[in-house]
């Protein structure tokens, strides 16, 4: 019994120090993995609140940073679908007034033979999405916001055939885009009456980049083309002074609307630029903020890895000295 005591306490002893270096090489590992100090209140002098305030704003622009990226890819791929447009278009308005100007009808005729697929092309570049969510359907992101071309000329032939005269019938076409109760907007146009959210460029700023497909100047491209489309199509094809009118019509509503669009593509282009702004000062400040905490929590990877293999080799020798005073318990026992 007198030899137990020593032993019992050299055990204590040892338990102690195997605790003690398994903790602080847990911790060296930890450290050693994450770049990270794991003693938050020491690395911060005892006050980690400025710490929690940089970890926060960090979050907060990472945030911001992962929506301006996806804001900068709608507003790209909306200003591309504008330039569509307008290529679509480029050429239709201008030649029909000056076949028009010239008494030349079998060529105006010829242009607007075109006009059914250019109001296709337009419709489907309208009903573009990204990521799964509409451009052009303003806040309802998760709906079409148009009709098929196929569908929007079957309703407004159903109004041309109607009409007793190319007047009436202009009148038809204009108040089918343009009324607040006529066909486009309680038909053809399936998207939401608000925009889309805006996104944060800063602290209280927003760029509000969104574009809805029943914008005026979208319809109004719409409408010179169908009304084309019916200048060949409906009931008038065979009357040459109603063709006329109606031909007439369709170019001076579509360079004029052409030339709205590519003013609507100006205007998302000041937005893109604030965006793209927006994105480098909050990649800027994340960068300055990441130094900050860095220079409070960072380790030395070096350091930290010499200390990592200093407690491994001490908690080594530790186990085989524990090793070796067992073994001796043991055989003091045993005699």
């Amino acid at each position: 019994m007198i030899g137990t005591t020593p032993d019992l306490l050299s055990h204590l002893r040892l338990s102690r120090s195997n605790a003690s270096l398994s903790a602080a090489l847990e911790r060296a590992g930890t450290e050693l993995t994450t770049f990270r100090k794991t003693d938050i209140l020491e690395a911060t002098g005892g006050d980690p609140r400025r710490l929690y305030g940089i970890e926060t704003r960090i979050a907060r622009l990472t945030a911001r940073t992962d929506t301006l990226s996806l804001a900068a890819s709608r507003s790209a791929l909306t200003q591309s679908s504008l330039q569509t447009i307008t290529a679509t278009t480029v050429d239709v308005g201008i030649d029909l007034l000056a076949e028009i100007g010239r008494n030349d009808l079998i060529a105006a005729r010829t242009e607007a033979g075109q006009a059914r697929n250019g109001l296709g092309s337009v419709v489907s570049t309208l009903n573009a999405s990204f990521a799964g969510r509409s451009l052009f359907a303003g806040a309802a992101v998760d709906t079409t916001p148009l009709i098929s071309s196929e569908d929007m000329i079957a309703e407004i032939r159903t109004l041309v055939d109607a009409a007793p005269d190319a007047t009436s019938a202009l009148a038809a076409i204009d108040t089918y885009f343009n009324d607040p109760a006529g066909g486009f907007a309680t038909s053809a146009y399936r998207g939401a009456t608000q925009n889309a959210p805006a996104v944060e460029t800063g602290d209280g700023e927003y760029a509000d980049y969104a574009l809805r497909a029943d914008a005026e100047p979208l319809r109004r491209i719409m409408q010179g083309l169908a009304t084309a489309v019916m200048a060949v199509e409906s009931d008038f094809a065979d009357d040459a002074p109603a063709q006329a009118l109606l031909l007439q019509d369709a170019g001076t509503v579509i360079v004029n609307a052409r030339l709205a669009v590519v003013e609507l593509g100006n205007a998302l282009g000041v937005q893109e630029a604030r965006i793209e702004d927006a994105a480098t000062r909050t990649t800027a400040e994340q960068s300055a903020l990441e130094l900050a905490r860095s220079e409070m929590i960072a380790v030395d990877p070096y350091e930290t890895a010499a200390r990592f293999a200093e407690l491994e080799s001490q908690l080594a020798s530790l186990y085989t000295v524990t090793s070796r005073l067992t073994s001796m318990s043991l055989t003091l026992y045993l005699r």
